[in-house]
C-alpha cells in the first residue's frame, strides 16, 4: 500500500504513513497496542464474529499448511491453535469495545472449555466442507 504511486495523488505522505502503520498494527498476534486509533479501529473491524466461520478458516488453514497430518491430528492442531489465540489467556487482543466480538469470544471460549463439544462442532463443519 505504502509504495502504491497512485495513492500519492490522493493522500499526503503523513496520511500514507498513518495508513501503513494501521495496516501493520491490525494483526491479532501483535504483541503491543496499535500506534494509533486507526490501527485499533482496523484491528476491530477485521475481527471475525461468527464461530463457525472462524472454525472453518482455522481448519482450512491447517489442512493447507499441515497437510501431512491425519484428520485426527489436524483437528487437534485446530483446537490447540484456537485455544492459543482465543482461550482465556489468548493473544487475540481487542483495542476497541465491541459487543459483537465480546459475544463471539464468550461463545468460542465456552466451546474451548469443552474439548469434546469443540471437536464435535468442528467435525460438523468439516462434513459440510467436504
Amino acid at each position: 500500500m505504502y509504495n502504491d504511486i497512485n495513492l500519492n495523488k490522493f493522500f499526503s505522505n503523513e496520511n500514507l504513513i498513518i495508513m501503513k502503520e494501521a495496516i501493520e498494527d491490525h494483526r491479532a498476534s501483535l504483541d503491543r497496542e496499535p500506534r494509533s486509533i486507526y490501527g485499533k479501529l482496523l484491528s476491530s473491524a477485521d475481527r471475525n464474529i461468527d464461530v463457525n466461520d472462524s472454525l472453518k478458516r482455522i481448519y482450512l488453514y491447517s489442512i493447507t499448511h499441515f497437510n501431512k497430518l491425519s484428520e485426527k491430528e489436524t483437528i487437534e492442531e485446530c483446537y490447540k491453535h484456537t485455544l492459543k489465540k482465543f482461550g482465556n489467556n489468548g493473544y487475540a487482543n481487542l483495542f476497541v469495545e465491541d459487543t459483537d466480538y465480546n459475544n463471539y469470544l464468550k461463545e468460542l471460549q465456552l466451546l474451548l472449555n469443552n474439548k469434546e463439544k469443540f471437536i464435535e462442532r468442528l467435525k460438523d463443519i468439516i462434513t459440510k466442507i467436504k
